[in-house]
């Protein structure tokens, strides 16, 4: 149910996606309603996949943003209601379907596709062969290994995020 519910409402952004960009600003109740949806789902996926916490902190930054005018005078702003926390999040340029999604579907998912035919080609395996045999017998052999190793794969992927493998069982 939660799936079909996801794939009408990511369908409702893509579809009207035009129409929404250009009324920025002005959204519709329809707008409102689905990214209120797209924030029930969102925390949803969250606790499924990470855990109470994140949940448990996008609902405490949702409350901080709806709650403003009520906090001490140091942290206090003057608050958002529902509707406009939800154009925040899914509408605008700067939420969800903005800076984040470009950057993900533009550079994230190469390195993905990348690491999985490293991974699939066997790279990975024989980088960490060559330094066991490098630096295997070795004072403090494991640590050079890992370094060795992670050295190997950032010379070819150029991505320090990238070096972070672990061997095929």
């Amino acid at each position: 149910m939660l799936a079909l519910t996801s794939l009408v409402v990511v369908g409702y952004w893509v579809f009207n996606y035009q129409a929404i960009t250009y009324r920025a600003g002005a959204a519709t109740s329809t707008d409102h309603v689905m990214s209120i949806v797209m924030i029930v789902l969102s925390l949803e996926v969250g606790r499924r996949a990470l855990g109470w916490t994140m949940a448990v902190i996008g609902v405490l930054l949702m409350g901080y943003a709806y709650f403003g005018p009520y906090m001490p005078d140091i942290v206090a702003h003057r608050g958002y209601g529902v509707p406009r926390i939800g154009e925040a999040v899914f509408l605008d340029e700067r939420g969800v379907w903005g800076t984040m999604t470009q950057v993900l579907v533009n550079f994230v998912i190469i390195f993905i596709f990348f690491g999985a035919f490293l991974n699939r080609s066997g790279v990975g395996q024989f980088f960490i062969n060559l330094a066991i045999g490098i630096a295997g017998r070795a004072a403090g052999g494991p640590a050079k290994v890992a370094v060795l190793a992670s050295a190997l794969m950032g010379s070819i992927s150029g991505s320090a995020i990238a070096t972070q493998f672990r061997p095929a069982p």
